[in-house]
């Protein structure tokens, strides 16, 4: 299964759902966020029969014109797809239910003349159609020994492998067929072709099946049911919760639906975020659904390149990533997500103290290249120990004192691994930069080394040993260049200046306040850095000019990030808050003007959908990694801190 570019996902984070354009379910994944991907192929079509016999289309098909979005507010996803040469029009509604890892899709379908006078001037008769939906599963993703029946009982198809069951149904009326997928095609798929289901129960191997409901539509009376798609771990358990999703009925679980999205985003997006609110809500509902329930971890996207063709693959946890939507999260005081993910990051601390490269969501250690004693991310426990201490700040009295006594030996542990990796000359021991490219030692991880050691000493009490100084005071003699005004890369393997720029020294002030803001010197080195960053690494996209990861980048075609795009935004937005504290208005507006640039030019490039993308790709394809929890995170961030500014004073800001 190569690369496929889903344009939406939504999930309940018991399970995680990936949509193609037109209605195609491209993945679902259960029981966790990441694992396992069950889906090979979900493909709804109608049959529509003729004087000729008939013609089978897919909702793929180019016939359709389809128009795609999330309802406000919402992970409800709308897809409608019209054809003005078929005269029909289909709109699915998919949603997670509230508390179950099930999939729910409503299908409408009803006729649409281009002339809305016909019906009346000459009414048609009833035209006969049939909706069929194609599925190839493979469950706990094994193709082979699957097993499929089905349960005339419950009236469900149900596929098995192992401790994975799936089951799909209808209330409506439906056909059925089995069958098997070989190498010469599928049984299934060439009946569909000819609007036929034999009705066989039961195959065994690489299997498929599909479902048929059949209606006749007249003007004005739309065939409407709705089709479940049920996980669990037992045949008995998926079955019991398709009956009872199949007694709440659709109108029942929409309302559940909004009303836990809702209730999830009423403390967290305000009135006075104005035309932002969209932006923070999408943000926001996409971090939930990425957090798994079950075990806390938070995966950076749902995986769609799980062959490693074009990249390593992105459906796992990166601590790194994870405390970027901890750290967004909790200064909006949504605490349950972080507190949940600072749990599971001490349940996956290594004996040495630090994190491993990325996990699976249960806590095993996923492939990963960052795995040698020279090459592995340091930036990640840093960050791991800054986002524990960050949450303590919000917190208080017996609340506090019992989570600073469960974190501090995670705490304390990381701290000695972080004070062993610091080498003579007060700057990092060889490691992997944060981009997992470059080895040396670098200003963004030595940044991040400091904040740490500081925060951990003032928050848990941990000894520092003076560390955070030694560690400023190295940067700031080795690693900036007064010729450039901004800090290189870092050092490479024999210590040798890197004056290769990237967008990762930004991590100096943000996140890591290393520079003291309020000190003028210290917040033009600041200024100075970003400065260069917008001059040398910003390049042309829709919607005006976005970031690279840094110069000479080759990454899917070279292109530049959501992310960095979105860390400049917020870049800018921190040093505005410190210009207003010296009293610099100008620049505040000029700062706060370009923040809101670069978030624009991040929206401009999503997903179909709006949801966040990590990368805008330069080889083709128009986005790549959405939605990603990091870029996501930036935003919650952005829109937050621009409720300290009175941003419609913009509309006059300097140029």
């Amino acid at each position: 299964m190569g690369v496929f570019l889903p344009t939406a996902a939504l999930g309940n984070s018991r399970m995680l759902a990936c949509f193609g354009g037109k209605g195609e379910l491209m993945a679902f994944f259960a029981p966790r966020v990441d694992y396992a991907q069950h889906v090979r192929e979900g493909l709804p079509a109608l049959w529509l029969p003729d004087d000729g016999g008939g013609r089978l289309v897919f909702t793929f098909d180019e016939t359709f014109e389809a128009q795609q979005r999330f309802r406000d507010g919402t992970n409800i996803l709308d897809t409608v797809l019209h054809s003005p040469d078929l005269g029909l029009s289909i709109t699915l509604t998919d949603l997670a239910h509230d508390t179950v890892a099930a999939l729910v899709r409503r299908v409408q379908i009803e006729l649409s003349d281009s002339d809305p006078n016909a019906a009346r001037r000459s009414p048609k008769p009833a035209r006969a159609i049939r909706f069929l939906h194609y599925f190839r599963l493979a469950l706990g993703e094994c193709d082979e020994k699957n097993a499929v029946h089905y349960l005339p009982r419950a009236r469900v198809l149900r596929q098995m492998w192992r401790g994975h069951h799936i089951v799909v149904g209808t209330p409506h009326p439906f056909a059925h067929q089995c069958g098997k997928v070989r190498d010469e095609g599928s049984q299934v798929k060439w009946d569909m072709s000819y609007g036929h289901l034999s009705g066989q129960e039961q195959d065994i191997g690489r299997v498929d099946f599909a479902v048929g409901v059949d209606g006749e539509l007249t003007h004005g009376e739309p065939l409407e049911f709705t089709l479940l798609l049920v996980y669990a771990e037992s045949e008995e358990e998926a079955v019991l919760h398709y009956l009872q999703l199949r007694e709440q009925g659709f109108s029942t679980q929409l309302e559940r639906a909004e009303d836990r999205c809702r209730s999830w985003l009423a403390g967290l997006a305000s009135p006075e975020d104005g035309e932002r609110r969209p932006w923070l809500e999408r943000a926001l509902l996409t971090v939930r659904d990425l957090a798994d329930a079950t075990t806390g971890a938070i995966v950076a996207a749902p995986e769609f390149d799980p062959m490693y063709e074009l990249s390593g693959g992105y459906g796992y946890c990166w601590p790194r990533d994870a405390a970027e939507v901890c750290g967004a999260l909790g200064a909006l005081g949504e605490l349950r997500i972080p507190r949940r993910a600072l749990d599971w990051c001490v349940s996956t601390q290594q004996g040495s103290g630090h994190w491993y490269q990325r996990y699976w969501s249960d806590g095993c250690h996923a492939p990963s290249w960052c795995v040698y004693p020279d090459f592995y991310q340091l930036d990640q426990t840093c960050a791991g120990v800054y986002a524990a201490c960050r949450f303590a700040e919000h917190l208080d009295g017996s609340e506090r004192t019992e989570y600073l006594r469960e974190m501090s030996r995670t705490v304390a542990t990381a701290c000695d691994a972080l004070k062993r990796a610091v080498a003579p000359d007060a700057l990092h021991e060889t490691a992997a930069d944060l981009w997992e490219v470059h080895r040396g030692t670098f200003t963004y991880t030595n940044a991040a080394l400091c904040a740490a050691l500081k925060a951990a000493e003032r928050v848990f009490g941990v000894s520092a040993d003076g560390l955070p100084r030694r560690v400023k005071a190295a940067v700031l003699t080795h690693l900036w260049l007064e010729d450039e005004g901004r800090f290189a890369r870092g050092l490479g393997t024999t210590r040798e200046l890197e004056r290769g720029l990237d967008s990762s020294i930004l991590g100096v002030f943000d996140p890591y306040d290393m520079l003291d803001l309020s000190q003028p010197h210290e917040r033009r080195m600041a200024a100075r850095t970003l400065e260069a960053i917008e001059r040398r690494l910003s390049v042309d996209v829709r919607g005006g000019r976005a970031i690279l990861r840094f110069e000479n980048e080759s990454y899917m075609g070279g292109g530049p990030g959501v992310v960095n795009t979105l860390w400049t935004a917020r870049a800018h937005l921190r040093l505005a808050a410190a210009y207003r504290e010296a009293g610099l208005e100008t620049d505040v507006l000029l700062s706060v003007g370009a923040a809101l640039d670069y978030i624009r030019v991040a929206l401009a490039n999503t997903n179909p959908t709006g949801q966040l993308p990590e990368l805008i790709p330069w080889n083709g394809y128009p986005y790549w990694a959405a939605p990603h929890g990091w870029a996501s995170a930036l935003m919650i961030d952005c829109v937050r801190m621009m409720r300290d500014f009175e941003v419609d004073a913009l509309r006059a800001r300097p140029t």
